[in-house]
């Protein structure tokens, strides 16, 4: 008959069920003790109960791989994967301890590339994260021991290539073993001169010194591991050239070596000259041979030197003297090139025969320089000319005064070495003019004189002498200050006198030298007269006629040789208060004088 179950009290561990037909099934996710009531009913709902206990026993967990040694090469990548099994899972993993630089844990995988050596024990811990219940989580741990061996780093290649000097050497080095990128150092010995090593392993360069080079190049990898390895190389001499120049220069006193550059620059040479190793000093042609001694080349060259005599030209130095002199040294001057060292001209200059005035040729006569020297003569002549003279000029007084007499006196003196007298005349002249012209006399003195005028200050004076047969003409000069000061009127500008009585009125002015005075506009009253004292006084005096009352302008001027000053006089003849007693003779002449003067008319028979 059909029944069905359930479970009336109680409870199944988590993951199993109880199916209506009474199958307990499933995978238990819960550990424990579980105490549970089943119930049958039948069809006609006729039930009967049973009471049941269930034990979930813990798990069994394994882990592989098993324990123990875990070997990671360095430098290369490694992974070891960690799994689980008892349970349906799923497990996380843990792991504790230290791991070598390169390796990490993650998940259930241990991978990396190990970048340390050594031994690293760890353990690894798997956890079941399914099952709950009495003793949850689940876990199992296995201990492990991770080794990274010491790398084996090799250098490559094995040897090298040898080199030559000067010819370029290229090689790149490279190392196996480790972790790149690798660093490679000269850690022993010396690379060749003109070759260098690079961090990254390129050795490279232009040797310069021939020889054998042993050296250590030791590769460290990226984390300081590294390796020697030990290397021989032999390098060959290289070929230079050798070049010559100055090989045609000119003497100068000094040994004159050819100039030798090498390519490659700087290296030593040994070079001969007719098969001396000095250097000649003296004119001449010399076969030059020249060979490389540097250990680390070889080349020669060949040439002639020729050293040029050098090329100066002398030129005779013009000379003079005067008629009966002895001649002066005849000296010369090196005009273009120049002596060398301590070169000196040797031997002398010679002169065409003669004595009288004219010109003579200066010759070379034994003058020289030497076979080391192309000597060029510019010959010169010696002149016989006229005594030379110079002119000296004095004045007295000095300084002069207007209108003063001066005195000038020229010295006429001949030019050593002649010892003649000059003869002849001399020319005086000022500013503007000649004013004067003497004979020298016996001691070559000439003299003149004229008269200071203006205008005053400084004047030049010159003296030339006309030279004679002998002597040549000189002149000279001398300044001479005119002194003086112009004429000032101080007598006031009006006079005053009064008709038929005797009247005097002073002119006055001051000046240096005293001034003449003079009237020289206008017209002095009747019966008046003007006299100059030449003192820098004049007199204005005399007994007005009766005719001369009114007032009368004169212009009045004071001279001397500094110039001349006026002044306008005005002359007030006053009328007289007296009617004096007249005779007939007197009485006409006042007639005719009014009648002169427009005052009346005298008519004959009135």
């Amino acid at each position: 008959s059909s029944r069905r179950s359930c479970a009336t009290a109680g409870a199944l561990p988590a993951g199993l069920t109880l199916a209506s037909e009474g199958v307990v099934s499933g995978a238990p996710t819960a550990v424990g003790s579980f105490n549970f009531t089943v119930t049958a009913t039948d069809r006609y709902g006729s039930t009967g109960s049973g009471s049941f206990t269930l034990d979930v026993t813990p798990p069994m967990l394994t882990m592989t791989p098993p324990a123990g040694p875990l070997t990671a090469p360095y430098g290369a990548a490694f992974t070891q994967l960690f799994a689980a099994s008892g349970t349906n899972g799923p497990f996380t993993f843990s792991m504790t301890g230290a791991l070598p630089s390169g390796l990490s844990f993650s998940g259930n995988a241990l991978a990396g590339t190990p970048a340390a050596d050594g031994t690293y024990p760890i353990t690894v811990v798997a956890t079941d994260t399914l099952l709950t219940g009495a003793g949850a989580p689940f876990t199992v741990a296995q201990n492990y021991t991770v080794t990274v061996p010491l790398p084996t780093i090799a250098v490559l290649p094995a040897s090298l290539p040898d080199g030559i000097v000067d010819v370029g050497y290229n090689q790149t080095l490279s190392a196996t073993g480790g972790i790149g990128p690798y660093a490679f150092t000269v850690t022993s010995g010396a690379l060749p001169p003109g070759l260098s090593l690079t961090s990254d392993g390129l050795l490279a360069g232009n040797a310069t010194t021939a020889g054998t080079f042993n050296f250590t190049v030791t590769a460290t990898d990226r984390h300081g591991y590294s390796a020697p390895s030990a290397y021989g190389m032999t390098i060959a001499q290289g070929a230079a050239t050798v070049s010559l120049t100055n090989l045609s220069v000119t003497y100068d006193a000094t040994p004159r070596p050819v100039t030798v550059t090498t390519t490659p620059a700087g290296l030593t040479v040994n070079v001969t000259y007719d098969g001396v190793a000095t250097a000649p000093a003296s004119a001449g042609s010399y076969a030059v041979a020249a060979s490389i001694t540097d250990p680390s080349y070889i080349g020669s060259a060949a040439g002639t030197l020729v050293v040029a005599r050098r090329p100066i030209t002398v030129t005779a130095d013009s000379q003079s003297r005067a008629a009966g002199a002895t001649d002066p040294a005849l000296t010369y001057t090196i005009t273009t090139g120049s002596l060398a060292g301590s070169d000196v001209l040797t031997g002398a200059l010679s002169r065409a025969p003669g004595e009288a005035v004219g010109s003579y040729a200066i010759l070379q006569n034994t003058l020289t320089a030497g076979p080391n020297y192309q000597l060029t003569y510019v010959g010169s002549t010696l002149s016989i000319a006229l005594a030379m003279t110079t002119t000296s000029l004095t004045a007295s007084p000095a300084p002069a005064q207007v209108g003063s007499l001066v005195t000038v006196t020229a010295t006429v003196a001949v030019v050593a070495p002649a010892t003649t007298v000059p003869t002849g005349m001399v020319s005086f002249a000022d500013d503007v003019r000649t004013f004067c012209s003497a004979a020298v006399d016996a001691a070559a003195v000439a003299t003149c004189t004229f008269t200071a005028a203006a205008p005053l200050g400084v004047r030049a004076l010159s003296a030339t002498y006309d030279g004679d047969a002998a002597h040549a003409g000189s002149s000279g000069s001398f300044t001479i200050e005119i002194t003086g000061t112009l004429p000032v009127i101080t007598s006031a500008a009006t006079a005053t006198f009064t008709t038929l009585a005797a009247g005097s009125f002073t002119v006055s002015a001051t000046a240096t030298p005293a001034p003449s005075i003079m009237y020289t506009a206008g017209a002095l009253p009747p019966g008046l007269t003007f006299v100059d004292h030449g003192d820098g006084t004049a007199t204005i005096s005399g007994t007005p006629s009766v005719a001369a009352a009114g007032t009368h302008q004169v212009t009045i001027e004071a001279t001397n040789g500094a110039g001349s000053t006026t002044q306008t006089l005005m002359i007030e003849v006053i009328a007289s208060a007296m009617v004096p007693m007249l005779d007939l003779r007197a009485l006409l002449a006042l007639c005719a004088a009014l009648a002169a003067a427009g005052m009346f008319l005298i008519r004959s028979g009135e």
